[in-house]
């Protein structure tokens, strides 16, 4: 994975370990391809989720008022 559009990050070696044995039996290939896999998901979900417009959050604030999780302010 020698390549300019890289960087090495260094992790804890159990955490290494963990991920080996957790890929293992996948398609993943490596460690490094994995958490390549793991980061993109999370960080398109935090983009996906990050900006509601006004409708939409006064949408989810009805919604969970309706369900007792926000009392009426």
């Amino acid at each position: 994975m020698e390549n300019k559009d890289y960087a090495n990050i260094p992790l804890p070696a159990v955490i290494v370990e963990k991920i080996k044995n957790h890929i293992k039996g996948t398609e993943f290939n490596s460690v490094a391809e994995y958490i390549v896999f793991v980061l993109k998901e999370v960080l398109e979900d935090e983009d996906a989720n990050a900006a509601l417009t006004e409708e939409e959050e006064k949408q989810v604030k009805a919604t969970l008022k309706k369900l007792g999780y926000l009392k009426n302010e």
